[in-house]
C-alpha cells in the first residue's frame, strides 16, 4: 500500500526534455510534484511552491558550473532543510568540492539512462545528508522513499533499521 500523500515536491532543473522525463518517470510515485525547469529563471517562480528537493543539472543554458555553484549556495542560505541533488557529467574532483562547499547534498555522473533505484537512492541520501545538518521534517520523506523503493524494487534490502 502506498505512502499517503506527504508533500514531496520536487524541482527538476534539466535543459534535455528526454533526460527530464526519465527523471520524472523514475521520481513518479516518489514525489507528490515534480516541477521541470529547463533554466534556472523557471524554477525561481517554482521556488514558490517551497520544494524539499532540488535535482540540478550543472550544463543548462544561461549557466556555467561556477555560476550553477553559486546560485546552489545562495539557495542553500535561504533553505537549510532543502535536499540539493547534482548530477552531471562534468564532476571533477574540484567541482565536487566546489559544489559541496555551496552546500550539495549528494553529486553523481548523469548517465544516458535514468535508474529509478539510484535516483530513490540520492534522494534517500540527500534526506540524511539533510538530517545530519539538524533538519527537523524529513522523517515523512524517508518513510514515503523507502515505501517507494519496496515497491518498485522489492528485492532491495534497504531500510533505516
Amino acid at each position: 500500500m502506498p505512502s499517503p500523500s506527504v508533500g514531496i515536491k520536487i524541482i527538476v532543473i534539466e535543459d534535455d526534455a528526454n533526460y527530464a522525463e526519465m527523471i520524472q518517470g523514475a521520481l513518479t510515485g516518489i514525489a507528490d510534484e515534480i516541477i521541470i525547469c529547463e533554466t534556472w529563471e523557471q524554477a525561481q517562480l517554482a521556488f514558490e511552491k517551497k520544494p524539499n528537493v532540488l535535482w540540478v543539472d550543472l550544463a543548462v543554458p544561461g549557466t556555467d558550473p561556477d555560476s550553477v555553484a553559486k546560485r546552489i549556495a545562495g539557495v542553500r542560505q535561504s533553505d537549510g532543510e532543502l535536499i540539493i541533488v547534482v548530477a552531471s557529467g562534468y564532476l571533477t574532483p574540484e567541482r565536487r568540492a566546489q559544489l559541496g562547499a555551496a552546500g550539495v547534498d549528494f553529486m553523481d555522473n548523469k548517465m544516458n539512462r535514468v535508474n529509478p533505484l539510484q535516483i530513490a537512492s540520492l534522494i534517500i541520501l540527500g534526506m540524511l545528508a539533510a538530517k545530519r545538518r539538524g533538519a527537523r521534517t524529513i522523517g515523512p520523506y524517508l518513510d514515503r522513499a523507502l515505501d517507494f523503493m519496496h515497491a518498485r524494487f522489492p528485492e532491495s534490502a534497504i531500510s533505516l533499521t
